[in-house]
């Protein structure tokens, strides 16, 4: 198990949570999450299987079974700073074909929504840790970069660090069962669900996150 830094060179933005109003505003989390996590360092470094294996644009969650490495999720320790908030609009071409019809339905509103994103300003620092498959005998570079967030627009640094067995960390609860079949975490530190693919549970040490996926085959 190591410990890792990743390090925004770009804004991040990801559809995370709706902020009140009539304009649809949408605030990114101050965290990375552990799925996004896994498969960026899976398209990255070409470890496991990185295949998207989208349907209908949702992703197929079981492929991070065959990637051989589990990651928590990347916290900051500092306070996080945000963006500005930018004005979005999604064209009805921005599923990558036309579709005639709907533009003729469309008339004069080409935009299906307009909204409001705030995200991760550039320079924000979090860390994680990875646990890697003994049987999978993967070496990670001591830096490497990955791409997050809508578009794959966020350019971001990984660097290896000190691992410090009195850390606290965050583990997604919906990825551990996933590739564990392990519920939960007994009780320890606090549970928070922000939606249905990340309920999270806060202050896990590391000498626990270590038993879970001491069976992770």
């Amino acid at each position: 198990m190591e410990k890792f830094t990743l390090t925004l060179l770009d804004p991040l933005f990801y559809n995370s949570s709706f902020d009140s109003g009539a304009s649809g505003g949408t605030v990114t989390f101050p965290f990375i999450g552990d799925i996004a996590l896994n498969f960026a360092i899976s398209y990255s470094l070409g470890i496991g299987n990185p295949r998207f294996l989208y349907n209908s644009h949702k992703p197929q969650y079981e492929a991070m079974k065959e990637f051989g490495f589990f990651t928590s999720v990347a916290m900051s320790a500092k306070n996080v700073r945000t963006t500005r908030i930018y004005d979005f609009a999604t064209s009805i071409m921005s599923d990558g074909y036309p579709d005639v019809d709907l533009f003729k339905k469309m008339a004069r509103a080409p935009f299906r929504n307009w909204i409001k994103k705030q995200g991760l300003a550039p320079g924000n620092k979090f860390e994680f840790y990875l646990f890697t498959k003994q049987d999978k005998n993967i070496d990670f570079p001591h830096s490497f970069t990955v791409r997050l967030g809508n578009m794959r627009s966020c350019l971001s640094i990984i660097e290896k660090t000190e691992t410090n067995d009195k850390d606290l960390i965050w583990i997604n609860l919906f990825s551990l069962w996933l590739i564990t079949r392990n519920e939960g975490l007994d009780n320890e530190g606090v549970i928070t669900k922000y939606s249905d693919i990340y309920t999270i549970q806060k202050g896990i040490s590391v000498r626990r996150f270590r038993e879970a996926l001491r069976d992770y085959s």
